[in-house]
C-alpha cells in the first residue's frame, strides 16, 4: 500500500505520518500542481464529480456585490458585523504573480486590496525598499516599522556576503539601526536577505531573544527553494521553483 502526500501542504502531513505507525504503508511525496490532479479525478467520475470543480470556478467568477445581494447583505453591514483586526501585518513585495482571471484585474486593483489590510492591524512591518510602500502606509493606521537596503528603514542591512560552507551556500549579513547584529541565513540570495530582516523584525517585537533568532536562521530550510540535494559523488544540485516567473 501506498500514499501519496501533494506539495506543497502534503510535506508537513507527511513527516507526521512518519512518525506514527505506518506499517505496510509506503509514504510518498509528489511534487506537481494539484490543479493538474483534475482530470485524474474526472476519470471515472460522472455529473457530481464535475460540478464539484466547475461550481467551485463559477464561484470565482461572480462579483462580490452579486453574491452579496444574494445574501441581502450590504458591505457596511459586513464590515460592521465580522470586521477582524489584526496585531501584525506585513508588505514584502508585489509583483504580477497574482494577476489574472481568479485572482486581481491589474496591479492597481491587487495594490489597492493589500493595502487594506493596514488599515486592520495595530503593527505593520514593511519592506521600504517597494515601488510600492508609499501605496501601503499611505491610509495606514497601524505603527509603522520598516526594513530593507535604504538608509532610513528602521532596520537595514549594512553589509551583504555569501557563503560556501562544505558546497551549501548561504548568506553573512549584518544589520544596522533598531538591531545591531550580524547573522547568518542558510538559504542564499538577495531576497532571502530580505525574507530574513522581515522574520527577524517581526520575531524582535514579539520578544524573541536574539540568540534564538540567528540560531534558527543558520539552520532552516524550504523544500524546493534553494534547497540543495547531495548527489553522492557527483556534486549538489540545487532545486528552486515556484509557480511562475515572478516567484
Amino acid at each position: 500500500k501506498r500514499l501519496y502526500f501533494l506539495s506543497r501542504d502534503g510535506y508537513i502531513l507527511m513527516k507526521i505520518a512518519e512518525n506514527m505507525e505506518h506499517d505496510g504503508i509506503e509514504l510518498r511525496y509528489l511534487f506537481l500542481s494539484r490543479r493538474s490532479l483534475y482530470l485524474p479525478y474526472l476519470c471515472g467520475g460522472g455529473e457530481k464529480e464535475y460540478l464539484e470543480i466547475v461550481d467551485r470556478h463559477t464561484l470565482l467568477r461572480r462579483s462580490v456585490n452579486h453574491m452579496l445581494w444574494q445574501l441581502q447583505i450590504d458591505r457596511k453591514s459586513l464590515k460592521n458585523k465580522y470586521d477582524i483586526e489584526f496585531d501584525y501585518g506585513v508588505f514584502t513585495n508585489l509583483t504580477r504573480d497574482h494577476i489574472g482571471e481568479f485572482e486581481h484585474n491589474d496591479m492597481d486593483d491587487y495594490v489597492s486590496s493589500k493595502a487594506k489590510l493596514f488599515k486592520q492591524c495595530k503593527v505593520g512591518i514593511f519592506n521600504k525598499d517597494s515601488l510600492y510602500y508609499d501605496k501601503m502606509v499611505e491610509n495606514s493606521r497601524c505603527k509603522v516599522y520598516t526594513y530593507g537596503y535604504c538608509k532610513d528603514a528602521m532596520l537595514r542591512v549594512c553589509k551583504l556576503d555569501l557563503y560556501n560552507d562544505d558546497n551549501i551556500l548561504g548568506i553573512n549579513m549584518m544589520l544596522e539601526g533598531d538591531i545591531n547584529d550580524s547573522f547568518k541565513v542558510s538559504v542564499p540570495g538577495k531576497f532571502s536577505s530580505y525574507n530574513a530582516m522581515c522574520a527577524i523584525m517581526i520575531s524582535s517585537i514579539l520578544g524573541i531573544d536574539i540568540s534564538y533568532i540567528k540560531n534558527v536562521l543558520s539552520k532552516f530550510s524550504v523544500i524546493g527553494r534553494c534547497e540543495a540535494i547531495n548527489i553522492y559523488d557527483k556534486g549538489i544540485l540545487y532545486i528552486d521553483y515556484a509557480h511562475n516567473g515572478d516567484s
